[in-house]
């Protein structure tokens, strides 16, 4: 790669800029602030049986935090200088020391998302008695998450918008299911030999 073989000489403070000897466009770091992410899981459920049929409802919710961003450039110009199209891309960015005008300081796999996951269940279900039985199932659903879970693309720009302020990439999660209704009914068909219909042959 770029980086083989360069002389611990070499590894000053001007390394990378333009000019110098080992010129680059992108660096990449592990935070040190970098953290375990983890899970909080909550879950209440209440259940009743009426005669032959149970009824269930329940509340349920996944909150992550420290969620694994994919790598996040540092190196954007702000939304402020984005406008000032006189001065070379290279002057609005934060660091200005390096070759091209696409320069990279990529913060590796930081941990700053947040995903909040609430979900309300209903569930019948009779067990199959008298020729008849019932599995039915409802759950409304909110995910609200500021990074992206699932593979994208999705659209032309998938990345994070705005570095300076992550607050703008709170939204709905793109994985997320509001509504999920299943049906899994039993019933015992009266026809064929023994039946009340079509018993013969």
């Amino acid at each position: 790669g770029s980086l083989d073989n360069i002389p611990d000489s070499e590894l000053v403070a001007s390394f990378g800029q333009r000019g110098a000897r080992f010129e680059t466009s992108t660096v990449e770091f592990l935070g040190r602030d970098r953290v375990t992410q983890y899970t909080q899981n909550l879950n209440l459920t209440l259940q009743h049986q009426w005669k032959s049929v149970l009824f269930e409802i329940g509340y349920l919710a996944n909150l992550s935090r420290k969620v694994l961003y994919p790598n996040l450039n540092l190196n954007q110009i702000r939304p402020e200088l984005l406008s000032r199209v006189d001065i070379a891309a290279r002057f609005r960015r934060p660091w200005t020391v390096f070759a091209s005008d696409q320069p990279t300081i990529q913060l590796v796999s930081p941990g700053w998302g947040i995903s909040n996951y609430h979900a309300f269940t209903f569930k019948s279900e009779r067990r199959f008695r008298d020729g008849i039985g019932w599995i039915v199932s409802y759950t409304f659903a909110k995910w609200i998450d500021n990074v992206p879970f699932a593979a994208g693309p999705f659209g032309d720009n998938d990345g994070v918008q705005n570095i300076f302020d992550l607050s703008v990439e709170r939204s709905l999660s793109g994985n997320g299911v509001p509504h999920r209704l299943v049906l899994a009914p039993i019933v015992d068909l009266p026809f064929g030999r023994g039946r009340r219909w079509l018993d013969r042959g």
